[in-house]
């Protein structure tokens, strides 16, 4: 089945080289959340959204609605109407597992095994019902900022597709290859078996 993002280590290059020597058909970008609050994950998701307020000192996140989000609202949707991803991208201190392992996946090596990639991200219910406003309402009750942080979601898994889809490209033209070795191999078999007069028996 899928694997968590998740992982109760610090140091994101050992998170990812774990991941590689453990899942190597589907390795994924490890969530750090022992590391930095800001790997939380409802934080994680959270840069860009119009509103938002973070306070370092208590770890915490909230949505301020009282003040005129106009403007910030206006270019929230503008950047997403001109599919601007990279305003909506995660950052290296919100995402730190990510940006190690896009940096292994450069190495080439690693993919030998690979047949996917894993992003992810949170879900809207889950974010709308753990943001709150500043008197405490779930934040899903907010149809204008529920709206952006639905779409900001989208955006970031679209930015982590963009950043992926290189690294996707190789692994499927190494797959591909793979399943044509194994398709020929099958053949090969199949017509050894009927000169030999056997039948072709179940593989």
């Amino acid at each position: 089945g899928p694997s968590i993002g998740s992982m109760p280590i610090v140091d994101p290059d050992r998170a990812v080289d774990l991941l590689f020597q453990y899942l190597p058909e589907a390795p994924f970008w490890p969530q750090l959340p022992q590391r930095d609050f800001h790997e939380h994950m409802d934080v994680q998701y959270s840069e860009s959204l119009p509103g938002l307020t973070i306070d370092e000192t208590k770890k915490k996140v909230s949505f301020n609605t009282t003040g005129d989000l106009t403007g910030a609202l206006e270019k929230f949707f503008d950047r997403y109407l001109a599919k601007d991803y990279g305003f909506f991208r995660i950052t290296e201190q919100y995402a730190a597992g990510f940006y190690a392992f896009l940096r292994t996946l450069k190495k080439g090596g690693p993919l030998a095994k690979a047949r996917y990639l894993k992003g992810h991200i949170t879900g809207p219910l889950t974010l709308g019902t753990s943001f709150k406003d500043e008197t405490g309402k779930d934040i899903i009750h907010n149809e204008m900022i529920f709206d952006a942080l639905v779409t900001g979601l989208a955006m970031k898994a679209l930015w982590q597709i963009q950043e992926l889809n290189g690294h996707v490209e190789a692994v499927r033209a190494r797959v591909e290859q793979s399943e044509i070795r194994q398709t020929q191999a099958l053949r090969e078999l199949l017509l050894e078996r009927s000169r030999l007069g056997a039948d072709p028996e179940p593989l």
